[in-house]
C-alpha cells in the first residue's frame, strides 16, 4: 500500500490540474509565508506541521465551487460571495474525512477558521480573538496578504508596501496583532513573497 505522501502528492496534482493559481501558486505562497511566520513566533513542531498542511490545503473547498466564481472578472454579486464564502465549510467536511489518516486531526477546525477575523466580523461562524487557533489567526494573515498581492482577473494586485500597511492598519481589528507583529518583522529581514 502507497504511504500518505503518494496520496497527497496525487491529490495534488489533480488540484493543480483543476485551477493552477489556487492550488499551486497560491497554496504554496500561503505556505511558505504562514510557515515563515509561525517561524518568527517560535510555534512548536507540532504546531508548525499543522500550519503548513492547513495552509498547502485552505481552499481546498473551493473544489465544490463553480470555476466561474473563482475567475469572475469584476465584483462578485451578493449571491455569488455567498456561495463563495463557503468554501471554509465545503474545505472543513473535505478533510475531516480523512483527519487522522491522511490529515492530522487539528487540520480540519484550521481550515474552517481561516477567514475569521481577531475582532468577530469574518466567517463562517464569527469567531474572535483566543477562540481562534494560533495556526488559523496565522493562515489569515499569510492568506491576505499573498492574496492583496498578487494580479487576478478580477483586480490588480498591490505593491507589497501597501498591503504590508493594510495588514499594520487592521491590526487588533481584522488579524491578531502577534501574529501582524511577526508578519511585519518577516518583511523587515528581507522576506520576499514568492510568484
Amino acid at each position: 500500500m502507497a504511504n500518505s505522501n503518494t496520496y497527497l502528492d496525487m491529490v495534488e496534482c489533480i488540484l493543480g490540474k483543476i485551477d493552477h493559481y489556487t492550488y499551486i501558486v497560491h497554496a504554496l505562497s500561503v505556505m511558505d509565508i504562514a510557515i515563515r511566520i509561525g517561524e518568527i513566533m517560535g510555534l512548536s513542531r507540532n504546531r508548525m506541521k499543522l500550519l503548513s498542511i492547513s495552509a498547502r490545503y485552505h481552499d481546498i473547498g473551493k473544489v465544490e465551487i463553480n470555476r466561474y466564481l473563482l475567475t469572475k472578472e469584476g465584483t462578485l454579486n451578493q449571491e455569488e460571495m455567498s456561495i463563495l464564502r463557503k468554501h471554509p465549510i465545503l474545505g472543513y467536511k473535505l478533510l475531516s474525512k480523512f483527519k487522522g489518516r491522511l490529515i492530522p486531526k487539528g487540520v480540519p477546525v484550521i481550515v474552517l477558521q481561516h477567514h475569521e477575523r481577531w475582532n468577530g466580523g469574518g466567517y463562517p461562524s464569527g469567531l474572535s480573538e483566543d477562540d481562534l487557533k494560533i495556526e488559523s489567526r496565522i493562515l489569515s494573515v499569510a492568506d491576505v496578504l499573498d492574496s492583496m498581492t498578487k494580479t487576478r482577473p478580477f483586480r490588480v494586485g498591490l505593491e507589497l508596501k501597501t498591503a504590508l500597511s493594510e495588514i499594520n492598519k487592521n491590526s487588533d481589528v481584522l488579524f491578531d496583532p502577534m501574529v501582524v507583529s511577526a508578519c511585519l518583522e518577516l518583511f523587515r529581514r528581507g522576506y520576499t513573497i514568492k510568484s
